[in-house]
């Protein structure tokens, strides 16, 4: 319990953190009238900063895993929400499954891409 006490501000400033750029990225796509979700633009955003400032705070890369670790809950809305929409579901299977089929792996790969990336600049500035 004392441990955690301990990381409680860390966390706490973390989640402060990450929400300030959710509703920074929200302001930018309302104001610009951007195609894309606020919450992505606000996590750009904090890419952009965290790659100009070079690695983040130990602080904060330790809350990150532990939001990272949690966010498997925000996925069950989704699941019961597929469970009580079972006739749309049946009516759009294929751009689903395609999207899905296509989405994942180019996910999977420019995440690789960046990590990879990302690895070289820390080992380079190590």
């Amino acid at each position: 319990m004392a441990t955690f006490l301990k990381k409680l501000p860390g966390l706490i400033a973390s989640i402060a953190i990450l929400a300030s750029f959710q509703w920074l990225g929200i302001l930018a796509t309302e104001a610009l009238n951007l195609p894309l979700p606020g919450p992505v633009a606000g996590l750009v955003f904090l890419f952009v900063i965290l790659l100009a400032t070079g690695r983040p705070p130990d602080w904060f890369s330790e809350s990150c895993s532990r939001v990272i670790g949690l966010l498997s809950l925000f996925f069950l809305p989704a699941g019961a929400g597929i469970f009580f929409l079972g006739d749309l579901f049946r009516d759009q299977w294929l751009p689903i499954l395609l999207a899905i089929l296509v989405a994942t792996p180019i996910s999977i790969a420019i995440t690789a891409l960046l990590m990879a990336a990302l690895f070289k600049r820390v080992e380079s500035s190590d």
